[in-house]
């Protein structure tokens, strides 16, 4: 559930109260606004205040009328059925976005098309604003020389190294933080983590920041237990696991858990960074991958309202925050 709506429904309030609520808007009562500002930090929900402003000012100047084009490039292949479920989730975040806003999408994929071609394309299709769609966990770190003089473009995810652009993408830091409030809850400081260094390395580095700065068992411990899944040796870990008394695992999407870390650590005990079916865990990070999208599409309307085209000298940067997920083993708090 998304944040703001389980926190209006936990006060009986309405979603756009709650909205107003976490803004400090005045036309909220005093004591509604603190009791909205208790709630959403009970659950760990935290607003982003500038991404609230921005989306509040794109919908009230929005209007059904039909106001342009918008490219979505894809580094590999156009999202289609039986793809990866994260990247349809950004595309239908896009696309939903897109017509709320008045925009077409067009969409072409950057592995079939060379960028000089695909600018030439988009000019002639009269699309102005582009969205350039890179997510880390689809492919290799990249850099890409394309006309950006000619269109407004925002990046969306961590994958795009050069040029900077305006980027949406997902926080890795708060996920972790998010991950480690509710797993302490059930393991106190017995938490280990295991990640892949090859997905991302800024988003590997801003995870184990998190990991080690957050940690209830303080940062030099935390540093032995944020782990390397290409590099395990079963023989340390486990003696590792067994000296702080490791009893939940935080596990980043893609990761392979090998049998006798199942053995150490119970898959009932886990803490996914994906969607887990229904798979039993501890709990879950919902990535949000719609949002991304959603709030690409809307960042993109905002540049093509303001008429700005080129790399920017001073780029935006959104961070599009987790969900708590409980898992199917346990009952929600």
């Amino acid at each position: 559930m998304n944040g703001m709506r389980k926190i209006a429904e936990d006060l009986g309030l309405s979603v756009a109260t709650v909205s107003r609520g976490l803004r400090d808007d005045p036309s909220v009562r005093a004591s509604t606004r603190a009791a909205i500002q208790r709630q959403a930090k009970k659950i760990g929900y935290e607003f982003n205040s500038y991404v609230g402003s921005l989306m509040s000012s794109i919908r009230k100047g929005q209007s059904q009328a039909f106001k342009g084009n918008m490219g979505v490039l894809w580094r590999s292949g156009i999202p289609g059925r039986g793809d990866d479920p994260r990247l349809l989730q950004i595309q239908a975040g896009v696309q939903a976005s897109a017509a709320r806003l008045g925009y077409s999408v067009n969409e072409f994929s950057l592995a079939q098309t060379s960028a000089a071609a695909l600018s030439r394309i988009l000019v002639s299709r009269g699309i102005n604003g582009v969205l350039v769609t890179v997510p880390a966990f689809s492919a290799q770190n990249a850099y890409l020389r394309f006309d950006f003089e000619k269109f407004s473009t925002v990046c969306l995810g961590w994958g795009l190294l050069r040029p900077a652009l305006h980027t949406v993408r997902f926080d890795y830091f708060y996920a972790v933080r998010l991950a480690l409030h509710h797993a302490r809850h059930g393991f106190g400081p017995g938490i280990a983590a295991l990640w892949d260094e090859n997905t991302d390395r800024r988003a590997h580095r801003i995870a184990r920041g998190a990991f080690v700065i957050h940690h209830p068992a303080g940062p030099t411990v935390a540093q032995k237990l944020f782990l390397n899944a290409k590099t395990l040796k079963e023989s340390s870990t486990r003696a590792l696991f067994a000296r702080h008394g490791v009893g939940c695992l935080l596990i980043e999407r893609g990761v392979e858990v090998p049998g006798w870390i199942r053995n150490l650590v119970p898959p009932e005990n886990f803490v996914l960074f994906m969607e887990p079916g229904t798979a039993p865990c501890y709990g879950w990070i919902d990535t949000q991958n719609f949002l991304i999208g959603s709030w690409g599409a809307e960042l993109l309307a905002s540049k093509l309202s303001q008429h700005e085209t080129g790399v920017p000298e001073a780029r935006q940067v959104l961070l599009v925050p987790p969900a708590w997920r409980p898992g199917q083993s346990r009952v929600m708090d």
